[in-house]
């Protein structure tokens, strides 16, 4: 049980290159697919930290681990965005 917030924290770690590997394939529907693994990353992302406090096991490693991890999803999913719509991201740089 006391495992669950960073068994959450690693489903973020392993989403990461999934998204960017789906990117680079072009598969047909992967804008929703990546839409999908990007709700299911979000959604632990919020449920981690809830949890740890819940089961009072919140400690500075896990919370560096979140951080860490977030950093890493978030640039997956830009990198997702680059790589499928290069001009899109090109555009709106300046606002990113």
């Amino acid at each position: 049980m006391k495992n669950i917030p960073f068994l959450l924290i690693l489903l973020r770690l392993t989403l990461a290159p999934i998204m960017l590997c789906l990117s680079f394939m072009h598969i047909e529907y992967v804008g929703i697919c990546l839409f999908a693994l990007l709700f299911v990353g979000i959604l632990p992302d919020v449920l981690d930290g809830v949890i740890a406090r819940k089961l009072k096991i919140s400690t500075d490693n896990l919370r560096k681990w979140d951080s860490n991890v977030d950093v890493v999803f978030l640039l997956s999913c830009i990198g997702s965005v680059w790589i499928l719509y290069p001009d899109l991201v090109e555009a709106k740089l300046f606002f990113i």
